[in-house]
């Protein structure tokens, strides 16, 4: 278990309420660490679509993607994300042509990941007869991606935004609590995001067209609208 304090307090007060509070509990004799050493390959692209009531379609595509812990790889990953689709805020390759020639309502990339390896997903919400339209443009875009595509500049205001927006986060006392107890927990230490800045200035424009290649291959792509499977959607 990992307890963070932070904010304006008396460091050996905290302690003593930390010891007070937590310090009778009992470690379990016979635990066993938890694996994060799992697999997330997707051995064949799949399809899926549901069909519902609301009067709009989702798309989602789901990749392998890496954890945490793989630090060079989830960083190239991140920058990868920022060039299709921004950072902390929309961007990027899918958010201009999409959003910028009004076929979606929002478009976003990002990595769902942990100290287990995770997914790198693209989602988007469109209306339903544009699915398959939205469907083509982000596997074009993907595509552009693994194929190298990437500008200089593209990529270099990819790293620059990362910079600038992360400076944005954890700016109050309880998201900095919970960084560092999260990064503890996962052992990356307290004080891991200190060096955010660092692990993303050292990606290459190589770093992250390998990425793009290793890991946006095989996928899941669920759909939902109210009307039948597109084409896309359908095996």
């Amino acid at each position: 278990m990992v307890v963070t304090v932070f904010g304006d307090v008396d460091p050996d007060a905290a302690v003593r309420l930390v010891e007070q509070h937590f310090g009778k509990l009992q470690a379990v004799p016979d635990f066993k660490p938890i694996s994060f050493n799992r697999d997330n390959s997707i051995p064949k692209s799949l399809t899926r679509h549901k069909q519902t009531a609301k009067q709009t379609g989702m798309v989602l595509i789901g990749y392998p993607g890496t954890s945490v812990l793989d630090k060079k790889d989830y960083a190239a990953l991140t920058v990868l994300d920022a060039i299709m689709s921004g950072y902390s805020y929309p961007g990027g390759w899918l958010h201009n042509e999409l959003r910028g020639q009004g076929l979606v309502y929002f478009v976003h990339a990002y990595q769902i990941s942990g100290p287990a390896p995770g997914f790198f997903a693209v989602m988007s919400q469109t209306q339903p007869d544009r699915i398959d339209e939205v469907v083509g443009r982000i596997r074009r875009n993907v595509d552009r991606a693994k194929a190298g595509k990437i500008t200089p500049e593209e990529f270099t205001t990819a790293v620059n935004m990362i910079i600038s927006l992360h400076a944005q986060e954890n700016t109050t006392a309880a998201e900095q609590a919970q960084q560092a107890a999260l990064d503890e927990l996962y052992g990356l230490g307290h004080d891991y995001d200190k060096s955010f800045n660092a692990r993303i200035e050292a990606v290459t424009l190589d770093d992250v067209v390998r990425a793009a290649g290793k890991y946006l291959g095989n996928n899941v792509l669920v759909t939902t609208s109210p009307n039948s499977a597109p084409k896309s959607a359908k095996p």
